[in-house]
């Protein structure tokens, strides 16, 4: 397998199997549509893989928030498996700015995230997998002072330039003496063709709150889908993703978000 082709799977498995970042100014915990884009229940060849993802959205509140989010990635796919299921251990700090029309403005460091993810090769095609996460409790304006279980399962068919996932990510916040989220449950899905080292698809996500977890609170809801668009470099590849939400409930408008992503293998074992 060429180093660009093992880059395309980065981007396939790293990119949307990383982290999902937190919407800092809602009350839900992960950010909806993170892993769009990626084949992430693929087989990729053992070895050390990182994926800096850059974000920007607005939202049409009132005032209209901006929030922009940096994640670098580290996926160590292993050759160890587990009841047939590959093992990899996943790690990424989260840095989150938050801005307001009305010249409000935060930042900081946003729930680090770490799990251990399972991935089982179905046939020549097909693989399925399951996630087991934690968004590890921080205090800070921009984190949230509890831990979040998150856990994510769902399929992805690679083969002959088609590429399709769906991914489904249930959250589970847990804490006593403190005001705790929503659980919540997210599905992300993706469909792409590749001509050569070109990627050309439509990614698409919904969302929606499971619970009320205090008096008062609204449940909220959306739905956004958009274009991808990737390239492979040979030493690392590139996706770009833009997202419209066409619905939306409680979150006080619709977001507009434009997603950018770098991923690049640090390691890579050539007998895996």
């Amino acid at each position: 397998m060429a180093i660009g082709k093992r880059c395309q799977l980065v981007v396939v498995a790293l990119l949307a199997s990383g982290c999902c970042s937190g919407r800092a100014w809602a009350d839900s915990v992960n950010q909806p549509g993170f892993t769009i884009g990626v084949p992430l229940y693929a087989e990729l060849p053992t070895g050390l893989y990182v994926t800096n993802i850059a974000e920007v959205g607005v939202r049409k509140t009132a005032p209209d928030t901006r929030l922009s989010i940096y994640t670098p990635f580290f996926f160590l796919q292993t050759p160890w498996e587990v009841a047939g299921a590959r093992i990899a251990p996943v790690f990424s700090p989260i840095l989150a700015d938050v801005k307001f029309d009305n010249g409000r403005h935060i930042r900081g460091l946003y729930n680090t995230y770490g799990g251990v993810q399972f991935t089982w090769k179905l046939d020549d095609a097909w693989g399925a997998g399951f996630r087991l996460g934690d968004f590890i409790k921080q205090t800070n304006k921009v984190a949230k002072p509890f831990n979040t279980i998150d856990t994510r399962f769902g399929v992805t068919y690679l083969k002959n330039g088609t590429h399709f996932t769906a991914n489904f990510n249930y959250g589970l916040p847990t804490g006593r003496g403190v005001r705790l989220a929503p659980k919540y449950l997210n599905l992300d899905v993706t469909y792409s063709r590749h001509a050569g080292k070109l990627e050309y698809g439509w990614v698409g996500f919904g969302s929606t709150d499971t619970t009320t977890p205090f008096a008062g609170y609204r449940t909220q809801r959306q739905i956004a889908t958009g274009p991808l668009l990737g390239y492979d470099f040979k030493n690392f590849a590139l996706q770009l993703r833009a997202t419209s939400d066409i619905y939306q409930h409680n979150y006080g408008g619709k977001e507009q978000r434009l997603w950018g992503v770098i991923a690049v293998p640090l390691w890579i074992d050539k007998g895996g």
